[in-house]
């Protein structure tokens, strides 16, 4: 998994696997957040199979998923809330293109 940090509070990387969940417990990663929908690829582990692990390192997780080119203002403002908590976050999706765009778009200034 390549990590990009964008900020102190947030990072992103394409597809997280269980086995990545320890690199970013170390790193001091508070939540994860899932931008992408179940079953887009065949090799894709499940959001839940990710949750599981997560928890077990007490790391909490969300799904704000949507396929590229497909992100809606709503889903923007679930994610705004979260960036909100001011709590270490990571965003992953298939290659972090969709991680970073509603991170952009969650903390334009109006």
């Amino acid at each position: 998994m390549k990590i990009e940090k964008i900020n102190d509070l947030f990072s992103v990387s394409g597809q997280v696997f269980a086995n990545d969940i320890p690199i970013l417990s170390n790193q001091g990663v508070e939540l994860i957040v899932c931008h992408r929908p179940d079953n887009e690829a065949e090799d894709q582990p499940s959001f839940l199979d990710i949750q599981v692990v997560a928890r077990e390192h007490g790391i909490d997780m969300h799904l704000i998923d949507f396929s590229p080119g497909a992100l809606t203002a709503d889903k923007t403002l679930a994610f705004k809330e979260l960036v909100a908590t001011n709590k270490k976050i990571h965003g992953y999706c298939k290659m972090g293109g969709r991680a970073k765009m509603i991170y952009k778009s969650a903390t334009e200034t109006e």
